[in-house]
């Protein structure tokens, strides 16, 4: 391996989450800071150098990909990002994203702040069936986080429990 990302520009700054590693020895992470939109990135790292995978925007697209991002044999990235999206939060609520090896990146939820949840920080786990699960840190019935499902072929979460 040769490079990180270590300057706040384009290609990002600050990687802090643990690296999924994929086909060919490529590992790859999100950086808390920088980015062509300064709203964080996606990379990648292979023996050639540290590539951008997807800079982030901020509303609607995602911003704050704090967390790990797991792969499936297709090779596509899942993560979240704490906030952008279209909730009703101010910078937007978060969202649950699958970025594919070309770099498009598709938006699977959008959190809105109310029972689904708002703000997810933590890393997703995937299941054997491909479903996603992760937590918010707020929203829910009690504004106190929420536990949830994703299923990426199919449209929203499904809130799994609310913390009281």
């Amino acid at each position: 391996m040769c490079c990180t990302p270590s300057k706040a520009g384009a290609d990002g700054a600050n990687p802090s989450a643990a690296l999924a590693r994929g086909s060919g020895g490529n590992l790859y992470g999100t950086t808390s800071n920088g980015g062509l939109y300064g709203k964080e990135t996606v990379f990648k790292v292979s023996t050639h150098g540290e590539t951008v995978v997807h800079s982030f925007a901020g509303q609607p697209d995602g911003a704050r990909p704090f967390a790990a991002v797991p792969r499936d044999d297709a090779g596509n990235l899942y993560g979240t990002s704490e906030t952008g999206g279209n909730g009703a939060c101010s910078g937007g609520c978060g969202t649950v994203f699958k970025v594919d090896m070309t770099g498009k990146k598709t938006i699977l939820h959008n959190f809105t702040g109310r029972d689904d949840g708002a703000n997810p920080v933590a890393a997703l786990i995937r299941d054997a069936r491909g479903r996603l699960y992760g937590s918010t840190i707020l929203g829910g019935d009690s504004g106190n986080g929420t536990v949830f499902q994703v299923i990426p072929t199919e449209a929203g979460p499904t809130a799994a429990e609310s913390p009281r």
